[in-house]
């Protein structure tokens, strides 16, 4: 029902029938609202209770989700931190097994490239002493494959500074076998001897021992 009345806001409260009832006024609007007492004796309008109630709920989903929120940056936070130990755990490994590579690598490639400087200086021995056979050549064909294959995987492992050793050295022994296999033909180029190739092949052995040191610090080890 309508009244006119002032639009102000205004409420009474009415008993009817044996009840009470809240009336409010609100912008012409005439509400006529049940009032019934609560467990300890107040009195609450319909509309006050539901406030109540959604209140009351607003809390316990504020409540239930400021645990879940928590619990959730928890558990991200030990992810987290999960994932930075196993990445520093791989990173370790990596360092690891990469340190172990190499050492392997510059040990194989070290004996090789003395073996093959060996097997030149024992080639130009059996060149000045008697004639040269097929094991002679079998045997020094064989010290080069081997040092071959070594310095190849070195290529692919070995940093700049090892590689560079590793490298003169590759070039001098190949320099110095081509030397020989000409000698051994007789067929040298324009200076070549048997002393001069004797003294390049001795200078083989100052290679070898730069390319040792630069391999040593490497690894960590002290050169020498």
């Amino acid at each position: 029902m309508h009244a006119a009345v002032h639009p102000s806001p205004r409420e009474a409260g009415v008993r009817g029938g044996g009840s009470r009832y809240d009336v409010r006024i609100e912008h012409h609007d005439v509400r006529v609202l049940p009032v019934w007492r609560s467990a300890g004796g107040g009195a609450e309008t319909a509309y006050g209770g539901m406030r109540v109630e959604i209140g009351a709920m607003v809390i316990a989903v504020a409540g239930v989700a400021g645990t879940l929120g928590g619990a959730l940056l928890t558990q991200r936070g030990s992810e987290r931190a999960k994932r930075r130990e196993i990445e520093l755990v791989r990173g370790h490994e990596e360092v690891r097994e990469s340190l172990t590579l190499r050492r392997g690598c510059y040990a194989t490639l070290n004996r090789d490239a003395r073996q093959f400087t060996t097997a030149l200086n024992r080639h130009l021995h059996v060149m000045r002493d008697r004639g040269v056979e097929d094991a002679d050549r079998d045997a020094l064909e064989a010290a080069k494959s081997a040092h071959r294959d070594s310095y190849s995987e070195a290529q692919m492992i070995a940093p700049d500074a090892v590689l560079e050793r590793a490298s003169a050295v590759n070039r001098a022994l190949n320099a110095v076998y081509g030397q020989v296999k000409r000698l051994e033909r007789e067929a040298p180029e324009a200076g070549e001897t048997m002393a001069t190739v004797s003294r390049a092949q001795h200078d083989l052995w100052e290679l070898t021992r730069e390319m040792r040191a630069a391999m040593r610090a490497d690894v960590g080890v002290s050169s020498g």
